[in-house]
């Protein structure tokens, strides 16, 4: 399991900045158990409420990504005016 600053690293080497900073990372604090602390912890559960937090995330990345292609899209073929 990714931390939140995992998360955002993540986003951003593959979609860029932008994106990874318009993101709330969906990913809650780890759990220490057994004085672990990372994803090397003990034990690592999701709820489904995280799950669902997580799946609004990449909803939201996904809808930014085609807005930004679409715009960029959009400006190469506009017509001239």
């Amino acid at each position: 399991m990714l931390t939140g600053e995992q998360f955002t690293n993540s986003i951003a080497a593959v979609f860029g900045e932008d994106i990874a900073n318009s993101i709330l990372p969906p990913i809650p604090p780890m759990t220490r158990i057994e004085g672990l602390l990372s994803s090397g912890a003990a034990f690592v559960g999701v709820t489904s409420d995280q799950i669902s937090q997580i799946q609004q995330a990449a909803t939201s990345i996904a809808a930014r990504v085609v807005e930004k292609i679409t715009e960029t899209f959009s400006f190469l073929v506009a017509p001239n005016r």
